[in-house]
């Protein structure tokens, strides 16, 4: 329950804080290409890859990845 109510703070702090100045601005095509894909892909998609990844090959062998990341990053 605790976490709920931190997320849900989270999302109205942060829908508070752009959905002002996206009002203001006219988005295209393109721009709402983006927004998509940074949506879905790199929100939904990676989140259900990490989590495939952890029921199929364990917390520890995730873990290693996990650690690796920036420098995969970099």
């Amino acid at each position: 329950m605790r976490k709920i109510k931190f997320i849900s703070i989270l999302l109205v702090l942060s829908m508070l804080l752009t959905t002002p100045p996206a009002l203001l601005r006219r988005f295209n095509g393109e721009d709402l290409a983006v927004i998509f894909y940074l949506g879905v892909f790199n929100s939904v998609l990676s989140y259900l890859a990490w989590n495939s990844a952890l029921a199929a090959i364990g917390n520890v062998k995730t873990s290693i990845i996990y650690y690796l990341l920036p420098l995969f990053s970099g």
